[in-house]
């Protein structure tokens, strides 16, 4: 086995991401996914549920591919609106320094 293989895994998991994310247009109409848009209504049942309950601090934890609708909704329908964009490494893609 190469000695960097789970490197290795990662960028090859990294580039299937990718384009999947690419694939995804082909399944969804002018409305997006249906599956996305059922399941993140749900979610904001649940999540109007808690707010009304005196709820200040809550999480959601869906897929990158739930967050487009998300954030509409939020906007949309909870008058909310992004502030800030924060990305924070999951993995790291690059070789370590050779000492």
């Amino acid at each position: 086995f190469a000695k960097d293989r789970a490197l290795r895994l990662k960028r090859i998991m990294a580039e299937q991401f990718e384009s999947l994310e690419d694939q995804t247009g082909v399944f969804e109409g002018p409305e997006g996914s249906t599956v996305i848009t059922e399941r993140n209504g749900k979610a904001f049942e649940r999540l109007r549920e808690q707010l009304d309950a005196g709820k200040k601090k809550i999480a959601v934890f869906y897929g990158a591919g739930h967050l487009p609708d998300m954030e509409e909704r939020l906007s949309r329908d909870f008058g909310m609106q992004r502030v800030r964009v924060q990305w924070i490494p999951a993995w790291s893609l690059t070789s370590p320094e050779k000492p």
